[in-house]
């Protein structure tokens, strides 16, 4: 059994906590981390985005663009499938991983052809699990409320 996370807090904690459930060793990923697409505009709050930058703001409405200092999406797909590639890579009793919505998204769209959109899995006070085949193709995937967990 193993569990990998992002190394960002968020997933982290929640990785920490959830390894208490499922008895396994939580490793971070840093591949596993979020989407950097807000680069230079990352820290600001909204109201000074739209003042000091709101071209960029309004680029940033489609959801494969990025500001200036950003990731690209081409970048973050690589990474994604990258990481979950190496991850998949040693068999595993059970394999947790915990990250982010768009993390997910990704890799689902990108592999499974499930999602047009990747932030469309966004669910945040929910686990999706997903087991797999040996050819690591989805064979069941559902959502639960963290609370209904079953390890």
């Amino acid at each position: 059994e193993m569990m990998y996370a992002s190394p960002l807090s968020r997933a982290l904690d929640s990785a920490q906590i959830l390894s208490g459930y499922v008895h396994a060793p939580v490793e971070t990923h840093d591949d596993l981390r979020e989407w950097n697409r807000e680069g230079m505009l990352g820290g600001l709050s909204n109201d000074q985005v739209q003042h000091m930058y709101p071209q960029e703001l309004q680029r940033l409405g489609y959801y494969r663009s990025h500001a200036p200092q950003g990731e690209l999406y081409t970048d973050f797909v690589q990474r994604v499938l990258a990481a979950f590639e190496q991850i998949l890579e040693r068999p595993y009793k059970r394999l947790v991983v915990v990250t982010h919505p768009r993390v997910i998204g990704v890799w689902m769209r990108e592999f499974h052809f499930l999602f047009h959109h990747p932030a469309s899995i966004d669910h945040p006070d929910h686990i999706i699990e997903l087991r797999l085949n040996k050819n690591f193709r989805i064979e069941n995937m559902q959502a639960r409320q963290f609370a209904d967990w079953d390890a």
